[in-house]
């Protein structure tokens, strides 16, 4: 359904905004810092980097390391292990002669760097699902440095809906006190891509990060456009619906498009 349309379409340059360097580049949203960053791995002193740090390829999903307090946590499984400085610099040197291995051929075409960033206090992840610029609905992972993580799918009211896809799901996390503020914001940020791209279809992922004074604040993730590589459906199959023909009406058809997000409310979880 959904997932062939976007496989197939053909108008791709995804590699400039998939490429985790160069999006930051590109994005209006804050992102975190930059510590190190190369294509040499005889460069990289690992000595030099502070107790907490994240460490991955700019070309690839899934494969990095999250170091906090010199405790390591590898990639989705959480593994935990104390810090192991030959480790990281084995492994980042094979992220940079492996190809990702993927039907996103898109990654292919990107230059492999490594880079290292600074470990961000996060509260939660969320990520826009945008279709035509419109957010239709959001994806809320919990940050579980143990386990694999979990999420949740709301409507971008914040109601829970009740679909399943890829992951576990989580306990319902509050409403963001700033949503409206983040929805506008990734909406705008998404038309960055469309100038450019023409494409359809953004997961566009984030991070809320603690801040002074409850004040949370919204952190660029990446853009993403075949999210699981595509290999997951909804269900029920009539949410794919919904999502299909959101994709099929023309952009400029703001009306039709605000109804059939406004449909996906039918979804909700009862209480």
């Amino acid at each position: 359904m959904l997932h062939r349309k976007i496989i197939n379409n053909k108008k791709t340059n995804f590699d400039k905004y998939v490429d985790k360097l160069n999006a930051k580049m590109i994005t209006s949203l804050p992102y975190s810092r930059i510590l190190y960053k190369t294509n040499d791995i005889t460069t990289i002193d690992f000595r030099s980097f502070p107790d907490s740090f994240v460490i991955k390829p700019n070309d690839a999903s899934g494969k990095y390391y999250i170091v906090k307090n010199n405790v390591m946590y590898c990639g989705h499984e959480r593994a935990k292990m104390k810090r192991n400085n030959k480790l990281l610099c084995r492994d980042a040197t094979q992220w940079l002669i492996t190809k990702f291995t993927t039907n996103e051929l898109w990654y292919h075409l990107i230059k492999p760097m490594i880079l290292v960033e600074e470990l961000l206090d996060i509260k939660y992840e969320l990520r826009f699902h945008i279709i035509h610029n419109k957010v239709c609905f959001i994806e809320c992972i919990s940050m579980n440095q143990i386990a694999n993580d979990q999420c949740e799918w709301y409507s971008r009211e914040w109601s829970p809906l009740n679909i399943k896809c890829a992951h576990d799901t989580c306990n319902i996390t509050p409403k963001p006190s700033k949503l409206e503020k983040y929805i506008a914001d990734v909406e705008a940020d998404s038309q960055l891509i469309d100038v450019h791209n023409h494409t359809h279809y953004l997961r566009l992922d984030t991070y809320v990060v603690h801040a002074k004074s409850n004040n949370d604040q919204l952190y660029f993730s990446e853009y993403t456009f075949a999210p699981s590589r595509l290999r997951y459906e909804f269900k029920p199959v009539e949410f794919e619906q919904i999502l299909e023909k959101i994709y099929d009406t023309s952009a400029t058809d703001t009306v039709t498009i605000t109804s059939l997000i406004s449909s996906i409310d039918s979804f909700t979880k009862q209480k």
